[in-house]
């Protein structure tokens, strides 16, 4: 490469590295799956045009920090190498 030459930027790879970090084990999944499903119910809650639609809601929000409550424990006692 000529002196004074910026390298090409590699987004894709640096992508990749950050989402398998993100996935890298089951527990991490089901992390981000239980944050969805409050996200999820979240906004059922505040579209329900009928009240059971609006209980449902509340039944996926408390499901979803339910597991992401358990996988931040689980994360906090693991061992880092």
């Amino acid at each position: 490469m000529p002196a004074g030459t910026v390298p090409p930027v590699r987004l894709l790879p640096t992508l990749g590295r950050v989402l398998r970090r993100l996935v890298s084990s089951p527990t991490r999944i089901v992390g981000w799956a239980g944050l969805a499903a409050a996200l999820v119910g979240i906004v059922l809650i505040a579209t329900a045009p009928h009240p059971w639609q609006e209980r449902a809601g509340q039944a996926v929000v408390a499901v979803g920090a339910v597991v992401v409550a358990f996988v931040v424990g689980r994360l906090s006692a693991q061992r880092r190498p």
